[in-house]
């Protein structure tokens, strides 16, 4: 079985939980993000603040 450890845990990569993740590493800290939800797909339409923000793209069904 495998095991990992973490310095820091942050549950949540969304406008606070991503920024402190990636400040916390460059400073050498082991970081985990633990995110809810399925993988998206790289594609262009993920990239862009109008498919994201405007045509609700991959936004949950859940309230």
């Amino acid at each position: 079985m495998r095991t990992d450890s973490a310095d820091v845990v942050i549950v949540g990569s969304g406008m606070g939980g991503g920024p402190l993740a990636w400040g916390l590493a460059r400073r050498g800290i082991k970081v985990l993000v633990v995110e809810r939800g399925d993988y998206l797909l790289r594609e262009p339409q993920n990239w862009s603040p109008t498919e994201v923000f405007k045509n609700h793209r991959d936004k949950p069904d859940e309230r």
